[in-house]
């Protein structure tokens, strides 16, 4: 008899965090950051949403006029990270030192890690459920001032987008 998976009938935003890895770039020191989760004095942390696409999908299937099919298999596992941070976050500074850093070198730098968990009660995050390795920032989103804070979209390109629990 298969083994069944049970689910949560239960969700909340603030159930989970990205975690950032970022390497030395230039004179920008080795660091890590959290964003997301209930913020640091549990008065939230900004975000709006936290979205993970791989770029190519695993099948595909071509027919043909006869009728015959094939079925391909792609191990493109390229995507991109998507956070939306609401623009008055300390985070969106964070970042913009990111990408001035990276602007600023001759050389190459190794890029981000991004890892995104459920956090568990205690606020302790469970496992890695997602695991993006080489990440570069794309671009700094628009800087829109207006009468309300708004959400600036962070999108994030990634060399290797894994999923968890891996074989």
């Amino acid at each position: 008899m298969a083994k069944q998976l049970g689910y949560t009938s239960r969700y909340a935003l603030v159930d989970y965090r990205v975690t950032v890895n970022i390497p030395a770039i230039g004179n920008l020191a080795a660091e890590q950051i959290t964003i997301g989760g209930p913020g640091e004095n549990g008065e939230g942390s900004c975000i709006g949403e936290i979205k993970v696409t791989r770029n190519t999908n695993l099948w595909s299937t071509e027919g043909d006029p006869t009728g015959s099919w094939v079925h391909n298999k792609n191990l493109d596992k390229t995507g991109t990270v998507e956070i939306n941070i609401r623009q008055v976050s300390g985070y969106v500074y964070k970042l913009m030192m990111v990408c001035a850093a990276y602007e600023s070198i001759n050389t190459s730098a190794g890029g981000l890690t991004i890892t995104i968990n459920p956090v568990a009660s205690g606020d302790t995050p469970t496992s890695d459920f997602i695991t993006c390795n080489d990440c570069f920032i794309q671009k700094i989103p628009d800087q829109d001032y207006t009468d309300t804070a708004k959400e600036q979209q962070w999108i994030f390109t990634c060399g290797q987008v894994k999923y968890s629990p891996t074989l």
